[in-house]
């Protein structure tokens, strides 16, 4: 919770299931609980018996962290954050529900780590601002067909549109006023990419 006392959920994507990505994906939790939502700094990170961040417990103690846990496979031990989980879950899977009939399954499954983290910024944001539920200002429908100006630091051939296409998936964390697209129609492009120049 942030320091008003309401909610706030946070989901990474993780390319492996390795030390290092679990540590990345932490730190980058906690910075954006404190700088982005003004969460009070972290005291306790609490899972299930999960191998990777028991791992990291040293680390996680060495900058007066706490590491705690349950054992896997027993919800009730784990009540809150487990009913967080399936809410961000839950909600995620909605917005892939327009995916299903004309999506492969390997479509829906790399969307599902974008679905995720568009879900949590999405619950946090009705949490501070429950007036603007369903549509709230900061964030756009997930999958939306967005118009992106192309960065000014791409590479262009002047044949090259200076615009493209892309589905919206989340805002940015890094990036103020930021949002992650997936690009449609931009040939310089290998994977979503966080624009600040975009219109529905």
């Amino acid at each position: 919770t942030s320091k008003d006392g309401r909610p706030v959920f946070l989901a990474k994507r993780l390319s492996d299931r390795s030390t290092t990505e679990i540590r990345i994906a932490i730190e980058a939790m906690i910075v954006e609980a404190h700088e982005r939502w003004g969460c009070e700094l972290f005291s306790r990170v609490h899972s299930d018996r999960e191998g990777g961040l028991g791992a990291l417990s040293m680390d996680l103690n060495r900058v007066g962290i706490a590491y705690t846990h349950t054992q896997g496979q027993d919800p009730s031990a784990n009540g809150l954050a487990e009913n967080c989980v399936s809410r961000v879950a839950a909600l995620a899977r909605a917005l892939l529900a327009r995916y299903d009939d004309d999506s492969t399954e390997a479509t829906r499954r790399a969307l599902w780590p974008y679905a995720m983290e568009h879900a949590a910024c999405r619950l946090t944001l009705y949490a501070r601002d429950p007036d603007q539920y369903p549509n709230h200002k900061d964030i756009l429908p997930f999958g939306s067909l967005v118009l992106c100006r192309i960065p000014p630091d791409a590479t262009v051939k002047k044949t090259d549109l200076r615009a493209f296409k892309g589905l919206y998936l989340h805002p940015s964390d890094s990036v103020p006023s930021g949002h992650v697209v997936a690009p449609i129609t931009c040939k310089q492009a290998t994977g979503p990419l966080t624009m600040d120049q975009m219109r529905t």
